[in-house]
């Protein structure tokens, strides 16, 4: 009731993302947002490329562009076409739900506000961007004109020097992964240390490096197998998965390896509770949330971010690796751990993970920015 008191004394939200879907294995996370933003506005209205599957509050209304299927734009000529259909509907959105929303929300897709940046100005609306990520395209820097304030979550994940950024940390739904904290498998001893690698198959992704540091580690007598758990979104993605087979098979260490395919968002924290340390290979730019979520559920992470320190300060379950090498010495290290032992190292990453990334705690902030209470 307090909640629901709160949210009728708070603006309106217009929320611009690229996608709304429970079944989709990399972007459903933001739902929650949607669902937490919802407690502090009377209204909130979504705007994104795709609606698939949603379960919203009754004061959240939806507005498809017409984007493609996940992983199918159009190619050639049609994807001309394409583009401006979209531009066209969201200009006209942007402008019909004017009366609607007294702030602008945009998650990730600079692109938004370099269209609708000069209208949402002239309206008077305040406008803030979240963009956590090492690159930093054109788009990005015309966003940067039109809107009030930039969120990120550590300064490896926004690499333009500008006074408009917040860095805020990094926040997940924390529930799921605390259930799946405390459903672990502990490693039954003696047996292989089971690493794991969450996200899309792709080139950015490194997943040569943990391939490569497991066979060295391997050679020199450590017992582990590791699951890929992802899949590939592009064409160019499919080729670099080919890639990482053959490297597997290469180096001897295909029988240790299961590439598992991409699994629903919801599957994921059941999954992470069958293994003993999470990696994520990624280089130094936006915090990958992937890490984050296996923090929570207690497994340590084997990372090449250093935005990971950045935000989590220097823990012995935080183990940074730039190279083969790197990474191979931090497996060894951790299969020599008694269960025990890792068990507790685990317990001690999700108890101090959970006090920084809770979901309600950013969406308050994000909030309090977007009223403009924060000068």
């Amino acid at each position: 009731m307090e909640g629901a008191r709160e949210a009728e004394g708070r603006s309106r939200l217009l929320i611009c993302t690229q996608a709304i879907d429970l079944d989709d294995p990399y972007l459903s996370f933001f739902h929650r947002w949607v669902e937490e933003f919802a407690k502090h506005y009377r209204s909130v209205e979504v705007v994104a490329l795709r609606i698939g599957r949603h379960e919203l509050p009754a004061n959240v209304r939806v507005h498809p562009l017409g984007g493609a299927p996940r992983g199918a734009p159009p190619r050639g000529f049609r994807r001309i076409g394409y583009r401006l259909r979209i531009v066209a509907r969201f200009l006209s959105l942007a402008w019909r739900l004017r009366h609607c929303y007294d702030s602008v929300f945009v998650h990730m897709n600079p692109e938004f506000l370099a269209i609708a940046g000069p209208l949402w100005r002239t309206l008077g609306k305040r406008v803030g961007l979240w963009y956590v990520h090492r690159s930093t395209p054109l788009p990005l820097f015309l966003a940067l004109v039109w809107t009030h304030r930039v969120f990120s979550s550590v300064p490896e994940s926004f690499r333009i020097p500008t006074s408009k950024v917040r860095f805020l940390g990094h926040a997940i739904d924390v529930e799921p992964w605390l259930r799946a904290g405390a459903q672990r498998q502990p490693r039954a001893a003696g047996s292989p240390l089971r690493l794991v690698a969450v996200g899309r198959v792709s080139p950015i992704k490194r997943l040569e490096l943990p391939i490569r540091a497991l066979a060295r580690a391997m050679s020199q007598g450590t017992r582990a197998t590791l699951a890929i758990v992802g899949g590939a979104t592009t064409k160019a993605d499919a080729a670099y998965h080919q890639e990482i087979v053959a490297l597997a098979r290469q180096l001897g260490v295909e029988q240790c390896i299961h590439f598992g395919g991409a699994l629903a968002y919801q599957q994921l924290p059941a999954r992470l509770a069958r293994a003993d340390v999470a990696v994520n290979a990624a280089p130094s730019g936006g915090v990958d949330k992937a890490g984050i979520e296996a923090l929570v559920a207690g497994l340590p992470l084997i990372a090449s971010n250093t935005g990971y320190r950045s935000m989590l300060g220097d823990h012995p379950w935080l183990l940074l690796a730039e190279d083969e090498e790197s990474f191979a010495r931090h497996i060894k290290k951790l299969a020599s751990l008694t269960p025990e032992q890792l068990l507790r190292l685990g317990e001690s990453a999700q108890t101090s993970t959970v006090q920084r990334v809770a979901l309600p705690r950013l969406i308050e902030q994000l909030c309090t920015e977007l009223s403009g209470r924060c000068q």
